[in-house]
């Protein structure tokens, strides 16, 4: 009689298709993400999948942009801004 094995299940993490938009915060190379040990190099304007946790990395990168007063041309104050735009593309079907 023959045994069956059973071995660790594998997850598939849930993905996203995405573009992001071209940006002056986006090396030439490309924009790098690091997520859990692996490493997602996203392309601006071209289409990828990737896992919902890199989409909650786009979106909870942000910077600090200046605030100026019309009238003196000085900095008042920052305020928070997101660093990376994308938007999400229906996937293909398979």
């Amino acid at each position: 009689m023959s045994e069956v094995v059973k071995g660790p299940t594998i997850t598939v993490p849930k993905t996203k298709r995405i573009i992001v938009e071209e940006s002056e915060h986006i090396p030439p190379t490309g924009l790098f993400i690091g997520l859990n040990g692996r490493g997602y190099l996203i392309q601006p304007g071209q289409e990828v999948n990737v896992p919902v946790g890199v989409v909650e990395i786009l979106d909870n990168a942000k910077y600090d942009a200046p605030v100026i007063d019309p009238l003196t041309r000085q900095v008042t104050s920052t305020s928070k801004r997101a660093r990376f735009s994308y938007r999400e593309v229906q996937k293909k079907a398979a």
